[in-house]
């Protein structure tokens, strides 16, 4: 297995296997939605996180590792930058305000019970 050299090959590893398992089985066993939901839902947090630093630098700011594991502060924090860039590149209109609005909702309504992961995580020892 080759390690990865990229951000982005890493994020995608974490996807990829949660993919794999989904598509190959016609019935998954209880035992095994929790760690698929673990391993998407950490995807989820490493894309969040580097849409983040991207939005900061198209904002002017400086690029800096974002910290944390709550996918809605993740998010809360992300959809700032980006509805700046956005807003100065004129592309920011009611839809796209309706849609970055629905992900919140659904990021919140996925992450109430388990803000960190740690829930998930325990699934995997």
């Amino acid at each position: 297995m080759l390690l990865p050299n990229k951000w982005n090959d890493y994020a995608m590893q974490y996807l990829k296997l949660a993919e794999s398992k989904l598509l190959k089985e016609k019935k998954l066993d209880n035992s095994e939605i929790l760690p698929i939901i673990y391993v998407a839902r950490h995807y989820v947090e490493l894309r969040l996180k580097m849409i983040r630093k991207i939005s900061k630098v198209l904002n002017g700011g400086k690029a800096k590792n974002v910290e944390g594991h709550n996918l809605e502060s993740l998010w809360n924090g992300f959809v700032l930058l980006i509805e700046q860039v956005l807003k100065n590149n004129n592309l920011f209109d009611t839809k796209t305000q309706d849609g970055l609005y629905n992900i919140g909702e659904f990021i919140k309504s996925q992450t109430g019970w388990d803000d960190d992961s740690k829930h998930y995580a325990i699934h995997l020892i």
